[in-house]
């Protein structure tokens, strides 16, 4: 199985590469590089990519933009789209699928086919127990549920007894598995 999604993962790396994009280097912060969320990193040339790129840091090394892995269509591209998408880990090492939006088009993940897209993401997310879905602008972070979403923080999204999905802020994270068994 491990080579099959390693000859996937390569297969959609020779059919889409970056181009002219740049957009990881703007929007994402760069602990390592100083490199904080919507400045250009210092060491991209807008449009032709890294200038350091033989000795970049493993976390640029290590990067996987999912539209370059396959996902979404030529829509997604990140300059059409203003929209990075990619996986994150945060709180408990719980996965999130994250959508970050250039905050000069801070409305665009509400403009379809974007915004069903990422709904039906937060749906396959949470109904596999994978991930969660957030949108991030500007570093402001909101969790996405299917059909609603709320302001990411700390806490559990849980399934409710009438089949919709809701989330339980807390920052004790034991009190929160207990109340969402208590929900079922």
């Amino acid at each position: 199985m491990g080579s099959q999604i390693s000859q996937y993962r390569a297969r959609m790396k020779k059919s889409r590469e970056c181009g002219s994009c740049s957009l990881c280097c703007r929007l994402l912060q760069i602990k390592i590089l100083d490199k904080p969320a919507g400045e250009w990193c210092k060491h991209c040339d807008p449009g032709h990519g890294c200038k350091i790129h033989a000795v970049k840091p493993d976390i640029c090394k290590t990067y996987q933009c999912q539209w370059l892995l396959g996902r979404g269509d030529d829509e997604w591209y990140p300059l059409k789209s203003k929209i990075i998408m990619d996986f994150t880990r945060v709180d408990n090492n719980d996965l999130v699928m994250r959508f970050t939006v250039d905050p000069g088009f801070p409305g665009r993940w509400r403009e379809e086919p974007y915004h069903s897209f990422i709904r039906d993401a937060a749906l396959k997310g949470l109904e596999t127990k994978h991930w969660r879905t957030i949108v991030s602008i500007n570093g402001k972070w909101t969790l996405i549920l299917p059909k609603t979403e709320v302001p990411y923080r700390a806490g559990l999204t849980v399934e409710m007894p009438n089949g919709e999905w809701g989330f339980v802020a807390t920052k004790d994270y034991a009190a929160a598995v207990g109340l969402a068994r208590r929900l079922r």
